[in-house]
This record gives structure tokens, C-alpha cells and sequence, in this order.
């Protein structure tokens, strides 16, 4: 029975026979992370929802509008390589639309006429969405910092 598949040269080896025990462990795929067990998944998203640094609550987490930053100034935990794009647009639709909508229901714009008063709804969802906007990408940003998920670290193979 041959050890490899004749073409890769890689060596199928069974958890717990001698083999297993002999051979070396494989090379890492992901480069190791740094350790911020003491920062709980609360605090990382208090912090990151004052636009602060998820890990130290010092440093700026974002330099413009949207843009995070690529390290933080106070601890250097690296954010620039997280990537929670589609993730808050999707959160402000959802506070905006579901949350905040149905008040306008509830208000009574009559004294107002009919182009004034979905000027002025337009013009009040747009300034919410448009303050909920960078808090939200914040949010994501945090989580994916404190659980590691995928987004955390760039894949690196080869």
C-alpha cells in the first residue's frame, strides 16, 4: 500500500498509530494571533461603539468617516486588515428601518404639507442612518477582533 498519492508526495497518517506520534507537526497556515483574553466581547463593543480601539479603549479606531484605522496609536493592535464592509450597512438598514421607522407612524405631521413631511422624513432617517452607520461598523469590527472569526487575519497559504 503506497504512502502517498504519487503526486503531492503527502503521507496520510492515522491520529493515534506510531506514525502519528513520529511525525512532526505541520506548518502553521495562520499566523499566530495576539493574545487579549482580559477584553471581554462587551468591552470590545463598548469601546469600538465610542469609536475607540477595541483592545486598550485609548486609541482612535477609525481615521475618516469609515476608514479604520491600520493600527491603533496607543497599543499597535493591528485593524486595518479586518474587513466588516457588507455587515454594517446591513445593521443600519435593520436599526433604521425596523426600529426607527415605525415612530413616524406614530407622529403626527399634519399641520405639515405633504412634499414638507417627507422632506422632513428623509431628511431625519438620513442623519440617523448616517450617525448608526460608523457606530455599527465599529460594532462588527469589535467582534470580529475579540472572536478571532474569519475576517480577523488575512489567509496567507503558500
Amino acid at each position: 500500500m503506497p504512502d502517498s498519492d504519487g503526486e503531492s508526495g503527502a503521507v496520510q497518517v492515522v491520529a493515534g498509530t506510531i506514525r502519528a506520534s513520529r511525525n512532526p507537526p505541520a506548518p502553521l497556515i495562520f499566523s499566530l494571533m495576539s493574545e487579549h483574553t482580559d477584553v471581554t466581547l462587551k468591552t470590545a463593543s463598548l469601546r469600538a461603539l465610542r469609536g475607540r480601539c477595541p483592545c486598550c479603549g485609548q486609541g482612535k479606531l477609525f481615521r475618516s468617516y469609515l476608514k479604520q484605522v491600520e493600527n491603533c496609536s496607543v497599543c499597535d493592535e493591528a485593524f486595518g486588515q479586518i474587513r466588516a464592509d457588507d455587515a454594517a450597512p446591513w445593521l443600519t438598514i435593520i436599526l433604521v428601518g425596523h426600529v426607527f421607522l415605525p415612530f413616524a407612524f406614530m407622529v403626527n405631521v399634519d399641520f405639515l404639507p405633504t412634499w414638507a413631511a417627507m422632506g422632513l422624513w428623509a431628511t431625519l432617517f438620513t442623519a440617523i442612518s448616517l450617525a448608526v452607520l460608523p457606530r455599527a461598523k465599529a460594532l462588527f469590527i469589535a467582534i470580529l477582533w475579540q472572536t478571532r472569526a474569519p475576517g480577523y487575519q488575512p489567509v496567507e497559504l503558500g
